[in-house]
């Protein structure tokens, strides 16, 4: 009998959300360069990207302490 699938953490979803963000906001940058387009991806993809990943890493860091491998 096949175990049930672990639900994914508020944490893990965030992180990935912030990422499809920070990947939404830098598509028009790669279409058409313009200001608009560069400003964009420099006040709202590169924090997007980086919170995501802090958020990630914040997932990780937790569950290495939990099972006390860190």
């Amino acid at each position: 009998m096949s175990a049930l699938p672990q639900r994914t953490s508020a944490l893990v979803r965030l992180s990935l959300a912030t990422a499809a963000l920070g990947v939404l906001t830098s598509l028009p940058l790669l279409v058409r360069e313009t200001a608009y387009t560069l400003v964009l991806f420099m006040f709202l993809g590169q924090p997007l990207f980086a919170a995501g990943f802090a958020f990630f890493a914040w997932k990780v860091f937790r569950d290495l302490r939990s099972k006390e491998l860190l």
